[in-house]
């Protein structure tokens, strides 16, 4: 699930479809930071896994910031 408003990356289970349901949070590309710089999500997925991974401004360009790694089949 994708979700928004608090402009601060992140990921989260929630104890829905046994426990394999995520919420997605991404940051902001607003210079207006809530704590966190200016960033984006990029997220990957294959047969084992699902990534996100937060890409961060340093003023120059974007760098990996954080990366989540969820399995597909979490019970």
């Amino acid at each position: 699930m994708l979700s928004g408003h608090i402009h601060v990356p992140f990921v989260h289970a929630f104890p829905y479809a046994n426990g394999r349901t995520q919420s997605v949070g991404a940051g902001t590309l607003s210079v207006r930071e809530r704590g966190c710089p200016p960033s984006f999500n990029l997220i990957e997925a294959d047969e084992a896994e699902i990534r996100v991974i937060a890409l961060q401004f340093t003023g120059s360009h974007f760098e990996p910031m954080r990366t989540w790694a969820v399995s597909r089949f979490q019970t």
